[in-house]
């Protein structure tokens, strides 16, 4: 039997950061949220990547960004991303189970509280969809 996986990513991913009229936003996705494995199964550890980049013209590190990952629309983790030089950008991975099959929504939303005044409101989170599998009794 083939298991079938939705992958749906949403949100401002590109490689350039998002057009804004202040000049404090500079943080912004490089591309969609990433999954693995591929084809999860209920209780299966999945592993969620993001990479955020700091477009910021100043010769100043960005530290750490807050960041929350949401479950269909629940908290389920938080954390810190690593700093970043001017220019650089950083890969983030944290794990997460899921306990019932079906389709289910991962976001990542960076700066939740607007902490920093980095990341635009606009252009704060990016998500995808994933199909989850029952676990199979054999």
């Amino acid at each position: 039997m083939s298991l079938l996986v939705a992958m749906l990513a949403t949100g401002c991913a590109s490689s350039t950061p998002p057009s804004t009229s202040s000049t404090t936003t500079s943080v912004y996705f490089t591309s969609q949220v990433l999954y693995s494995p591929a084809s999860p199964v209920v209780g299966t550890v999945i592993t969620i990547t993001f990479t955020i980049a700091n477009a910021t013209s100043s010769t100043t590190a960005l530290q750490a960004i807050p960041y929350v990952i949401t479950l269909d629309g629940a908290s389920v983790t938080s954390g810190l991303t690593s700093s970043m030089t001017p220019n650089g950008d950083t890969t983030t991975s944290t794990t997460i189970q899921i306990s019932t099959s079906g389709a289910h929504t991962v976001a990542v939303v960076l700066d939740p509280n607007d902490d920093t005044g980095f990341v635009s409101p606009t252009a704060d989170s990016e998500s995808v969809a994933i199909t989850v599998m029952p676990s199979s009794n054999i």
